[in-house]
């Protein structure tokens, strides 16, 4: 008798969720600005600075970050689709690009040689490097979250590139990282 409840319940919930439910359209984009930075991080650790595309929704509550890194031979540029469709779904969105293993690798490289290149720069040395790169941005963005809030509502952190001074947006956007108060 309970697995018969329990199946009808199943089917009534089911039954009106498809009946009442708006329908999901993956591509619909809801209305809103999006606003694309380029800005340069600089991991003076390891005198690397990592160039970012970050795309902000346009809300100004605290938002999810997803963090993008290219595959060999692309930069910060490549796939502008996704950082807009993510960002219209309220995310913060940062495109990194690797230096090294980056498009400046076949970029300027003939037609014939691109390939040797690309072969080339999928090394064990930039797959360290680009596993170092993530952490840099992670800090520099826990960095920017945690800044205090200037008057002008300018969110400046120190040691932060001056686009992200500039940006009043970027620091509000930001989810500041989990705290005992804060979880």
């Amino acid at each position: 008798m309970k697995t018969f409840r329990f199946f009808a319940l199943t089917l009534a919930l089911l039954a009106h969720s498809l009946l009442f439910a708006a329908p999901y359209d993956p591509l619909h984009i809801p209305d809103g600005k999006i606003t694309s930075l380029e800005i340069e991080v600089k991991d003076a650790g390891r005198d690397r600075s990592l160039p970012l595309r970050v795309y902000l929704p346009e809300t100004r509550s605290p938002a999810p970050v997803i963090l993008f890194s290219h595959g060999l031979g692309g930069s910060r540029d490549n796939n502008p689709y996704l950082g807009n469709h993510w960002a219209a779904r309220g995310y913060v969105v940062v495109f990194v690009q690797h230096p090294g293993s980056d498009e400046s690798v076949w970029k300027d490289t003939g037609p014939m040689q691109r390939m040797a290149a690309m072969k080339q720069a999928a090394s064990a040395k930039n797959f360290l490097l680009r596993n170092k790169d993530i952490p840099a941005v992670i800090d520099a963005l826990r960095t920017l979250a945690c800044a205090v809030p200037m008057a002008s509502g300018v969110a400046v952190a120190s040691g932060m590139p001056s686009p992200l001074k500039r940006s009043s947006r970027i620091g509000t956007a930001m989810m500041p990282p989990p705290t005992p108060s804060n979880p």
